[in-house]
């Protein structure tokens, strides 16, 4: 019998183009490691140049949400945000993207973002934005979890 893992019951609808996040991705590694980017925007690093086989990309995937549901959010410089989860799991999050749909973003993760038993706390020693934007990630992790669609894959 299979664990069920908890889960946001919100999946985000509109996120940033794949195209978009996998451009950020190849400027923040120099083009020096292979990925794929999942349709919600979550991003599975491989080790090295080589590229995985899309299996074991989607275990990785599937790993990160079994694991605790704790982020690190990053500022880059140039503005967006990298949401580190575990392992080789990674989001990024377009400021522009985030600042333009912050509102219909923070309502629907306030209505069905948390996982069973969280609550919505006030930050401590981070900004507010990296609290959404951390679980505005999150829920795009979930979603890329339940549906393990990869948008495109980088090989240097």
């Amino acid at each position: 019998m299979e664990t069920e893992v908890p889960k946001p019951s919100w999946t985000p609808v509109s996120v940033e183009p794949a195209s978009d996040v996998e451009s950020r991705a190849c400027e923040y590694t120099n083009k020096q490691r292979a990925f794929a980017v999942y349709t919600s925007g979550t991003i599975v690093f491989s080790d090295s140049v080589q590229a995985r086989p899309d299996d074991d990309y989607h275990s990785t995937l599937e790993a990160a949400v079994m694991q605790s549901p704790d982020f690190k959010v990053m500022p880059m410089e140039d503005g967006n945000y990298l949401v580190r989860f575990s392992g080789p799991v990674t989001g990024v999050v377009l400021s522009g993207f985030f600042k333009a749909n912050r509102e219909s973003i923070q309502a629907a993760l306030i209505d069905g973002g948390l996982l069973p038993g969280e609550e919505i706390v006030a930050p401590v020693d981070v900004p507010e934005e990296h609290y959404w934007v951390g679980l505005f990630a999150r829920a795009k992790l979930y979603a890329d979890a339940r549906s393990l669609q990869i948008a495109s894959r980088f090989t240097p």
